[in-house]
């Protein structure tokens, strides 16, 4: 099924007006990687490289020579129709090699310093699509998620501060905070999320497996990462 974010992103040029920059490393909260179904081919710079999971602000790639640029560079990559670019800083390497299929390849850490264009809000699409393909094939061999279980990531966070929502002995409870760290025995939205979206969340969670509380954990941590939220397509049961 085609999705609804097929868009044409113009890469414009380093440092121009249409570039995003973004948080010092120091400023912004870690966010979990996302492990990819298959290797997404990229570049950075003139190095061909593979991406292996990605994250808002980062990603983890694979490269057939032992060191990559010492200097800043850019990683480019297509995603549906959609060209990302993102000023990059490489911030570890594997010492030593593996193995992808019959090709020696070395792996190195990317912290994205600056997104050219819309690319910080495809990625968020990006990851939201990923996400939800693997609920959707979480749902097919599991009983009990709500056909719907995938819609409630609308609302973004910031104004208006969060709800960090906990499970546990079987019972919820929710707290009002600053700050949208996602806890381990639960999840934290915006504190403007409708009541109907935090039920449908919860049950949601409530039906899922490790895996699947981690995956919305995942998405919460997406729609709380930027003031407009995230856009997701509608969930086909």
């Amino acid at each position: 099924m085609p999705s609804p974010y097929r868009t044409q992103v113009a890469l414009a040029s380093p440092k121009s007006d249409n570039s995003v920059a973004m948080p010092s490393l120091a400023d912004r909260r870690r966010f979990e990687h996302l492990t990819l179904p298959k290797p997404l081919p990229a570049r950075f710079g003139s190095e061909k490289v593979f991406i292996l999971d990605l994250s808002i602000n980062g990603a983890r790639v694979a490269h057939q020579h032992p060191q990559l640029a010492t200097s800043s560079e850019f990683l480019r990559f297509e995603w549906q129709g959609a060209e990302l670019a993102f000023e990059s800083e490489v911030l570890r390497t594997s010492a030593d090699s593996t193995k992808i299929g019959s090709t020696t390849v070395w792996e190195s850490g990317l912290f994205f310093l600056e997104a050219v264009g819309g690319s910080d809000r495809t990625i968020r699409e990006l990851l939201a699509d990923q996400i939800l393909r693997v609920l959707d094939e979480r749902k097919a061999n599991a009983r009990g998620i709500p056909p719907i279980a995938a819609t409630y990531v609308k609302t973004g966070g910031r104004e208006g501060g969060y709800v960090i929502w906990r499970l546990a002995g079987g019972q919820w409870r929710s707290t009002a905070s600053e700050k949208a760290d996602q806890p381990a025995d639960g999840f934290t939205v915006s504190a403007r999320e409708s009541s109907d979206q935090v039920q449908m969340l919860r049950e949601t969670y409530e039906n899922s497996d490790f895996e699947g509380r981690k995956m919305i954990r995942k998405m919460a941590e997406l729609a709380t990462s930027t003031p407009e939220g995230v856009a997701t397509r509608k969930f086909q049961p």
